[in-house]
């Protein structure tokens, strides 16, 4: 059975597409998301060489606008303009924008600076795709470009056309809200990650959207109402802080930022992310019980190109992406595998080509990048090893930490709990004098806070306290 289950229960929200235990897509939603929204900006200053403007959005950076060929005489330093985040702001970097809009719907994407029709590369039938763009030539609004989605797929012509309508008015709204403020503001925030991933990751398939957080399942309840009333019936409540670990699938998220991965035939794959490029090797490891060598390099590979698929998937790999499989004599192995591959992505929602093999006996594989890595939100580069190790960011392992009080909470209700942390990560914690109380407010318990020395930055423990 596929489930989209939503954890918002400890204020990091967590969304997983599952079939039965198994994990197929998940997101985590940043606190502070900038992707998809849309500014009314003030051009602070060009740099030529870059090809390229600073524009200040009201956000604490200056944001990054990449300039096309012909576009610097257009832009002047002083002036406003309206711009879409395409990259979250990342360390010291200001966010990246575009100026090429893109507003989308459940059927349709609004592009009201383009004036073409595109048509999604996931729709496999000719016939369908000649249909939709027949359609959508009959509703498209002048001067202004649409892109066909894959859910579009045997919409009748009036859900497309309602659906361009919403899109439209959405867009009216924007461009009045940015006439009316004179100051760099945000005149449109990009959908939240509870519209995306409905959007996104719920088809007629999936039989139940569970959600246990009450905000969220209003919320739900009238978008659905509104844009999706065909899947009412599917928003189910249910009131569990560890809903994740409920459905079985909490391991699975654990694995997302390992970076070795342990596979069932006794091999494992090991991702290392690079600046440019993800490389990801598979090793052999303890698998000896087949009979010949030969068979066992094909059964470790095959089960390496379907794990790493997933993964691909889980932790939104972008770029390219090199993956060293165990060598295998035979071209006709290769060439099987290198099928079997292409086959694994070609679910992925995110366009993603399997190129070749090459002459050292290395996959190719180029994936779309959009938006950040999946590790950005969980990780955070280790300050002992200079970026070579990670961390747990603190957003996630204070997550963690509600998780595991609120359960011992429910077990030895009255009881009071210690929790043991670094001293650094106290301090951290202990900004604004929020975290304790929220603790206290989630659980219900007494929690006292010890320091420990011999903790990292990113463990804890987590016991009750004797006598009490």
């Amino acid at each position: 059975m596929k489930r989209l289950i939503i954890d918002s229960y400890t204020g990091q929200r967590r969304i997983a597409l599952t079939e039965d235990k198994d994990i197929l897509e998940y997101r985590v939603e940043s606190s502070e998301k900038l992707y998809g929204n849309i500014y009314k900006g003030k051009v602070i200053n060009m740099v030529s060489g870059l090809e390229a403007a600073f524009v200040d959005i009201g956000y604490k950076r200056n944001a990054y606008l990449p300039l096309k060929k012909g576009m610097m005489n257009n832009i002047v330093p002083g002036n406003f303009i309206i711009a879409q985040v395409t990259k979250e702001s990342i360390g010291n970097k200001g966010p990246k924008l575009t100026r090429d809009i893109t507003l989308p719907g459940k059927y349709l994407v609004l592009t009201p600076f383009s004036d073409n029709i595109g048509i999604s590369h996931r729709i496999d039938s000719e016939s369908e795709k000649k249909r939709l763009k027949e359609e959508v030539k009959q509703i498209k609004p002048e001067d202004m470009g649409i892109i066909v989605r894959t859910d579009a797929v045997n919409a009748e012509y009036s859900e497309l056309n309602m659906d361009l309508e919403k899109l439209l008015k959405k867009w009216d709204r924007i461009l009045n809200l940015y006439k009316t403020f004179m100051v760099p503001v945000p005149i449109y925030r990009g959908i939240s990650s509870l519209e995306n991933s409905l959007l996104d990751m719920v088809t007629d398939d999936v039989a139940e959207i569970v959600v246990n957080s009450g905000d969220d399942y209003e919320y739900l309840y009238g978008y659905l109402q509104y844009d999706m009333p065909a899947y009412l019936h599917k928003l189910k409540m249910k009131p569990d802080p560890d809903i994740f670990k409920s459905y079985g699938i909490e391991e699975s998220v654990d694995n997302i930022f390992k970076r070795k991965i342990n596979l069932k035939s006794g091999g494992s794959i090991v991702i290392d992310n690079a600046e440019a490029l993800t490389v990801i090797d598979v090793n052999s490891g303890k698998c000896t019980s087949l009979k010949s060598l030969e068979e066992t390099v094909c059964v470790i590979n095959f089960e390496a190109a379907k794990e790493i698929a997933k993964q691909i998937r889980l932790r939104n790999l972008g770029g390219i992406i090199i993956i060293d499989f165990i060598d295998m004599e035979k071209e006709e192995d290769r060439n099987t595998l290198l099928d079997y591959m292409r086959g694994l992505v070609k679910g992925d929602r995110v366009r993603t080509n399997v190129v070749d093999m090459t002459t050292l006996g290395l996959v190719e594989l180029t994936r779309k990048k959009r938006k950040d890595t999946n590790d950005s939100f969980f990780v955070d580069q280790c300050p002992y090893c200079h970026g070579k190790g990670w961390l747990f960011t603190s957003e996630y392992l204070l997550s963690k930490i509600k998780r595991k009080v609120i359960r011992l909470s429910e077990k030895f209700p009255g009881r009071a709990i210690v929790l043991e942390l670094n001293p650094f990560t106290i301090e951290e914690f202990m900004k604004g004098n929020i975290f304790l109380l929220d603790l206290k407010d989630l659980s219900g318990a007494e929690i006292i806070i010890r320091d420990n020395k011999n903790l990292t930055l990113d463990s804890y423990k987590i016991y009750l306290e004797q006598g009490k």
